[in-house]
């Protein structure tokens, strides 16, 4: 279907106004000439004008189609996303790509840039985020008409040298640890408890408020996700996995370690959050994870972070040989890959309270036994 109108003006002459396509926002370019001598000629000067508007297309470069593909999503993803992954990808493969035209990108293009990444250091999973934005971006331009087709193909990556692994403590370590946070470093205390016996991501941690706290029925339900953006603290109000809430069972020395916190040192006048106290006031997620690196390597001589707590939570109710679908559910995965009628609610509510409460009751004799010895 023709992009173009052709109309005879006044004085016999023909007057043409060509459109290009619509970009993702729904807008469109135009062209327009008038006076020209005969329908033929017109016409073929409305297909030249035709061609001239794809052309801008067709030689866009990368930036202009990452400009169209940033302005196009960033309604449609979350904040978070925009701020964190779409920043540090989208910077790498800006600052690679540069003016290149998008046309001229293929597999050749992006293997210099995943070698020379590699070459930089950087683990294979975070080079493989970055190509797959650039994947992304080419997609959305075939789909939009603003490129023929993705010529990127097969890529190759090195594997890392090294596989990571997460840094998990023994509960005797984390009993230790515990001691000298209470003793010591409060503002790591608090969020570094929650974090051991509930399993939960430093965002859920972080986001919890009092009126999150059932001290009645000893829950704990999750529904806020503190995040960093642009260097600031902001509360979501849904969780990782996309779940509105989550309910997890209190360990009755959690919840006395809360009532404590709240008594006497939590600012809840001022502020609602649970990681909160007079000596700093609200404990912000850049905080928390840099605080507790910088604590781990001082202290103990452990490379180890803040998410590394999670794993600890995970590996101690592994070591005691507990039900996967108990743990995932505590820990807010989405799949279980287990049938979920294994328990009634009631009673996997009962069984998660078990496992939270002897972990809690074993780290707090711990605790107890070490205070004693300093004694």
């Amino acid at each position: 279907m023709p992009h173009y109108k052709i109309e005879k003006q006044e004085n016999g002459k023909f007057k043409i106004r060509v459109w290009s396509k619509r970009d993702a926002l729904g807008k469109r370019k135009s062209k327009q000439e008038s006076n020209i001598s005969g329908y033929t000629a017109a016409k073929k000067r409305a297909q030249e004008l035709e061609y001239e508007l794809e052309e801008d297309i067709v030689d866009m470069t990368f930036l202009k189609l990452d400009d169209l593909y940033h302005e196009e999503r960033k309604d449609k993803v979350s904040i978070t996303t925009l701020h964190t992954s779409y920043k540090y990808d989208r910077e790498r493969a800006r600052n690679f790509l540069g003016n290149i035209k998008a046309k001229k990108i293929n597999s050749a293009v992006i293997q210099k840039f995943i070698d020379m990444e590699q070459k930089q250091g950087l683990k294979k999973k975070t080079v493989q985020n970055h190509v797959a934005y650039i994947i992304a971006v080419l997609n959305w331009g075939v789909n939009y008409d603003k490129l023929d087709f993705n010529r990127v193909k097969k890529l190759n990556y090195k594997d890392d040298d090294e596989e990571f692994e997460a840094t998990t403590l023994e509960l005797d370590q984390l009993a230790d640890m515990l001691v000298f946070l209470k003793e010591n470093f409060y503002n790591l205390y608090i969020p570094t408890l929650v974090s051991i016996l509930t399993g939960a991501r430093r965002g859920e941690t972080l986001g919890l408020t009092w009126d999150d706290i059932d001290f009645e029925n000893n829950l704990i339900c999750f529904q806020n996700n503190l995040v960093n953006i642009e260097g600031k603290p902001v509360s979501k109000k849904s969780l990782k996995n996309k779940k509105k809430k989550k309910f997890v069972a209190m360990a009755d020395f959690l919840k006395e370690e809360l009532l404590e916190h709240k008594a006497e040192i939590a600012i809840p006048q001022l502020d609602n959050h649970i990681c909160s106290n007079y000596y700093t006031g609200q404990i912000t997620p850049d905080y928390l994870t840099h605080a507790f690196h910088d604590f781990m390597l001082k202290k103990y001589n452990i490379e180890m972070r803040e998410h590394d707590l999670r794993h600890t939570f995970s590996q101690l109710i592994y070591d005691n040989e507990i039900l996967l679908i108990e743990k995932s559910k505590m820990m807010g995965h989405s799949d279980t890959q287990i049938t979920k009628n294994v328990y009634t609610k009631h009673k996997v509510n009962q069984r998660m309270f078990f496992i939270v409460n002897t972990l809690g009751e074993e780290l707090k004799s711990l605790m107890c036994a070490k205070r004693c010895a300093k004694n």
